[in-house]
């Protein structure tokens, strides 16, 4: 039997990651899109943290960077977005504010809880998932 994806129970990393990334970006939020893809992500992305917010968009295929381009301009989300041409694994000589991994491995346990997704059987090397929330006593 066939199921919708609103009948699974373990939704696919697209779906998990935009349900919770809804719930927990805000707008004027600095976050990253580290395969720009097609731009649905980006575009997910940039209108969740609005005009005062910023969204850091990489992919080194030219193809990807031109339809994120086109959607981000027809959505009137372009100003929010700075768009790299450069691989995610060069982050950091980009985004200064967010080096993702090392620094969510240094989060006080005892007021963070950090989790980390990743689907290892899917194809086209899946996004890893990485969700922090703070502990409230």
């Amino acid at each position: 039997m066939n199921r919708s994806i609103e009948q699974c129970i373990i939704k696919n990393s697209l779906h998990q990651s935009h349900e919770l990334i809804s719930k927990a970006v805000k707008p004027g939020d600095a976050v990253i899109d580290a395969t720009a893809g097609n731009g649905g992500d980006t575009v997910f992305l940039a209108g969740l943290v609005g005009p005062s917010g910023k969204v850091w968009s990489f992919d080194i295929q030219k193809q990807a960077n031109e339809k994120t381009f086109d959607k981000l301009k027809t959505s009137g989300l372009d100003s929010i977005v700075a768009q790299i041409s450069d691989s995610h694994s060069n982050m950091d000589e980009y985004v200064h504010e967010e080096q993702v991994l090392a620094f969510v491995r240094t989060i006080d346990c005892k007021q963070f809880t950090v989790s980390q997704t990743e689907f290892v059987n899917q194809i086209n090397c899946p996004p890893i998932l990485i969700c922090i929330e703070k502990l409230y006593k």
